[in-house]
């Protein structure tokens, strides 16, 4: 996993305008998320708040299953309670591009979680969203 490029656009969103200097430091994800509010498919959909743009790497040729997302999520638009399940990941094998964007309710308590599977074994990864900045 690595973060978008800053250039990229993701869902109509310059990601330039969603963070800034993000990396992943061990199994956390640190540097700034700025606050959002344009009309975007993001903010229509969502609401204005705090957005992480990544892209999935590395993907091995025998998977046949990657899906990503938070946890705990938070239901979708408007959610305040967290679903503690992985009922917010999202299969993201057949997307051509592998990139996603997350909206942060809580980075504190938040993971970013990416689970692999070849149909023989399974790899879950979680990334601490606690290092980053919220502005």
């Amino acid at each position: 996993m690595e973060a978008e490029s800053s250039g990229a656009v993701i869902f109509d969103s310059a990601v330039s305008d969603l963070q800034s200097d993000i990396s992943i430091v061990g199994n956390g994800i640190a540097g700034t998320l700025k606050h959002y509010s344009e009309s975007s498919q993001l903010v229509d959909y969502w609401g204005e708040g705090n957005f992480l743009a990544m892209k999935v790497v590395g993907i091995p040729e025998t998977a046949t299953s990657v899906k990503v997302g938070l946890r705990p999520t938070y239901g979708g638009p408007g959610g305040t309670t967290p679903i503690d399940d992985d009922s917010g990941l999202v299969e993201i094998i057949d997307d051509d591009d592998k990139n996603f964007a997350a909206f942060i309710n809580d980075k504190d308590t938040q993971k970013l979680v990416l689970v692999t599977t070849d149909g023989t074994s399974t790899v879950r990864k979680e990334y601490d969203l606690s290092p980053l900045v919220c502005e």
